[in-house]
């Protein structure tokens, strides 16, 4: 196992933000903040050598090599802070730097520039996927760089006999035939990096779907269990009254065309309204209110979700010409909500609350909304309702509910 330093080191800001752009590809935070570790450490286990040597030359080196060094450790900071395209811009100007000071020490004698030829691959692996003139760039300074020492220390050599040394120039040869390499190494990281994005992008838009926002960070974040109490939630139930006869007079297809086309609808309503989907079970449709603590009028949205649930449904019926209602049960109360599986994962409530709403709905009558107590207390000041319904439900005993009626009053909510 590394030390959890390194790990930090190393993945620091390679984890993508919903709210930052995605095309900071998380392969390439991970490289620089890699590099960055091993050039640091490559330079820092030298100082000790420079200094017990005792030579001016070396203890020049040592403060070359301190301040870049240094310099280093800021990367994974600035990845972390998620300014990527900064730190790779650091790692490049460091790494270009540490080569052209150490060759000039060195009286440009040492073959320490062959190291911008490296640098050339390291290139495409650093900078965002979306950048490749910025790589493009870069890599043409590196060989210039590279030309520049190179032409006058070895270009003109000339042996003995008059003949041409030709080692510089098979030098520049090779340098411009990794130059070459390079860019073709760009061009494919670049496709390769902006495939890998969208991947994502989907699968992420995908799970967002499937789970709600926050659940769905969480999820990123750790493959623990997912569990959070809420201390009131309003759960909405609907449900298609005589739902079995219409199942047999249409074919399979029709029917789940049919509850594709009105459960979508419900899908757009409780979307403008925030609220959260939990589920589908056959002709049943479950929306949950107050699982994002800041929405503290759940109760009235949920209401109002409701009301314009039963519209569309009726608007829906006439058009496909049913003779079968919608049934609406609302309760609000404490509930548990959570994920379920480890591959294929499933986002549910739960808890006594849940289990009324139910019941508001199993026992409720067509074109009808009937609320619980609880929601009635909550929502009174602000919809009509009819007079106390008194209702016993099969492990709960005697209930309260009411029949939702009206528009609402007043608009406290906006």
């Amino acid at each position: 196992m590394l030390p959890e330093w390194i790990r930090l080191w190393v993945s620091s800001g390679a984890r993508v933000l919903p709210n930052v752009s995605s095309n900071n590809n998380p392969s390439s935070i991970y490289v620089t903040n890699l590099i960055s570790l091993f050039v640091s450490f490559f330079l820092a286990i030298q100082v000790p050598f420079y200094l017990s040597s005792g030579l001016y030359e070396h203890q020049i080196k040592v403060t070359l090599i301190i301040p870049h060094v240094t310099a280093l450790f800021l990367i994974p900071i600035i990845n972390g802070r998620h300014y990527h395209l900064a730190a790779s811009l650091l790692l490049y100007f460091i790494y270009g730097s540490y080569i052209f000071l150490s060759s000039f020490l060195a009286g440009f004698q040492a073959d320490t520039h062959l190291f911008f030829l490296l640098g050339l691959f390291i290139i495409p692996f650093i900078f965002p996927s979306r950048r490749y003139d910025l790589k493009l760039i870069s890599s043409s300074l590196y060989i210039g760089a590279f030309l520049l020492i190179e032409w006058p220390s070895n270009m003109i050599s000339i042996t003995g006999d008059i003949t041409p040394d030709i080692k510089p120039i098979n030098r520049i040869i090779f340098a411009v035939t990794c130059f070459i390499a390079a860019v073709q190494v760009h061009r494919i990281t670049s496709v390769s990096w902006r495939k890998e994005n969208r991947e994502r992008a989907r699968s992420e838009s995908l799970l967002s779907n499937v789970l709600p926002t926050s659940i769905a960070k969480t999820l990123k974040r750790s493959q623990q269990a997912i569990t959070h109490y809420h201390s009131s939630a309003t759960i909405v139930f609907a449900d298609i009254e005589g739902f079995t006869h219409l199942s047999n007079q249409l074919t399979p297809m029709d029917l789940v065309k049919l509850l594709d086309e009105i459960f979508s609808i419900f899908d757009e309503v409780c979307e403008s309204y925030h609220l959260e989907k939990i589920k589908t079970i056959g002709d049943g449709y479950m929306v949950v209110g107050g699982l994002d603590e800041k929405n503290v009028n759940h109760p009235v949205v949920a209401c109002l979700c409701a009301k314009e649930m039963r519209r569309a449904y009726n608007e829906f019926s006439t058009k496909h010409n049913l003779t079968h209602g919608l049934r609406i049960g609302i309760n609000t109360g404490p509930v548990v909500s959570g994920v379920i599986g480890k591959s294929k994962y499933t986002f549910d409530v739960w808890g006594d609350a849940v289990n009324l709403a139910a019941r508001m709905q199993s026992h409720g009558e067509t074109d009808k909304i009937q609320v619980s107590e609880t929601t009635f207390s909550l929502t009174q000041k602000v919809f009509d309702f009819s007079s106390k319904r008194h209702l016993f439900i099969k492990g709960m005993g005697n209930m309260q509910a009411y029949w939702l009626i009206d528009q609402p009053l007043e608009p406290p909510w906006r």
